[in-house]
């Protein structure tokens, strides 16, 4: 129960700083949905309640957000067929808040862009590259203007701020 207590915690210590970031209230409530959503997942797949935890549930957690772990995630959700924008909305979000770890100084490299550089090799050289596929994805799936346009704003700060990182 207090180990629950503490996650929830560590989700609005992230929804305090994407709101810091002045994210809007619709994108920092998906976020923590995602991260949420991994959360559960993780405790699904690795017994918590085994693991003696010599630091804090946060740290934990962070801790077990490694590219193998976060690549089984991915293929979870890929085989449980996932929408395409879900799993690229949740790899975002995830991927910010391995941003926020770094910020907090619980980890020092981003497992979400170790993960990137794994899967697309060829894209590192150009992170923009995907963009225009992705939003002729999205096109092919009758997304609205205005959200293909929200979409691409939330990518290109990503990579405006993992870029600095």
């Amino acid at each position: 129960m207090d180990n629950q207590y503490n996650l929830y915690n560590f989700e609005f210590k992230f929804a305090d700083y994407l709101q810091a970031k002045k994210y809007g209230q619709v994108t920092v409530k998906s976020y923590i949905s995602d991260l949420h959503l991994f959360l559960e997942w993780l405790a699904q797949v690795i017994d918590m309640q085994s693991i003696r935890l010599s630091v804090s549930p946060e740290l934990a957690v962070v801790q077990l957000m490694t590219v193998p772990t976060l690549h089984g995630y991915f293929s979870d959700l890929i085989a449980r067929k996932a929408p395409n924008k879900t799993v690229l909305r949740r790899l975002s979000g995830l991927q910010l808040f391995c941003t926020f770890c770094i910020d907090q100084q619980w980890i020092t490299v981003n497992p979400i862009k170790e993960l990137r550089k794994a899967l697309y090799p060829a894209r590192q050289n150009n992170p923009f590259s995907v963009m225009s596929e992705f939003k002729t994805f999205l096109q092919s799936e009758h997304t609205s203007t205005s959200t293909i346009k929200n979409y691409l704003a939330d990518i290109r700060e990503l990579i405006k701020i993992t870029s600095s990182i």
